[in-house]
């Protein structure tokens, strides 16, 4: 943790300064060590050498990055890290945990098949499941689109049930040109997670650090 934290730059230890509880300046300052030392690794820089930029949307990028692409989510205790050089892509993950307002966000973010899969979950019992698993597919599409939350969620449905096996936009919503990769990604019994890719994926190779 010490020798991620060196890494950081001033803008990032400043940043990681603000978080009121520990836990979570630690859990920010790891996400964003051990960011450093992956990306490092690939483009042959020491993670205290790497550069950021940001665009107008908030997304980051790698200066000098070869065509390398990333997109970085965490919870309080798990990380996940997306790279590649195929296109954009975004990354999300959940702590599985209770939602109480799910079926509020529900009618307000998701389209009228997510909302008929919920409800078809919560008569089953598998509600809260069901929520987090197409909450993070959405989250993941649209950070791999660049709007982030501002991005009109029940405008694209994530749900698969037209046996797609990837995202249906509505015309003219973002993102609805070219072609697209979304899945879940196994991350452990207590998380969910999602991947979303602005291409064609032909493999995900995944691997855990510390």
């Amino acid at each position: 943790m010490a020798e991620w934290r060196a890494t950081l730059a001033a803008d990032e230890v400043e940043r990681a300064s603000r978080f009121r509880f520990a836990r979570h300046r630690l859990a920010w300052e790891a996400a964003r060590g051990g960011l450093r030392e992956v990306l490092g690794g690939y483009v042959g820089k020491a993670p205290a050498e790497l550069e950021f930029a940001v665009a107008t949307d908030g997304k980051p990028s790698l200066v000098g990055g070869r065509g390398l692409r990333f997109n970085l989510s965490h919870t309080d205790d798990l990380v996940v890290l997306a790279m590649t050089r195929g296109g954009e892509l975004g990354v999300d993950v959940e702590a599985r945990r209770s939602v109480p307002e799910r079926a509020a966000i529900a009618q307000t973010h998701f389209t009228a098949t997510e909302r008929a899969l919920l409800a078809a979950a919560e008569r089953d019992g598998d509600g809260e499941r069901c929520f987090l698993r197409l909450w993070t597919r959405k989250e993941a599409l649209i950070k791999a689109v660049g709007i982030g939350l501002g991005y009109p969620l029940p405008r694209v449905d994530v749900s698969w049930a037209a046996g797609s096996g990837g995202p249906v936009f509505q015309p003219d919503a973002p993102g609805a040109s070219g072609a697209w990769t979304l899945d879940d990604l196994d991350v452990g019994p207590d998380h969910q997670g999602a991947l979303a890719c602005r291409f064609f994926v032909g493999e995900i190779r995944s691997f855990r650090l510390g």
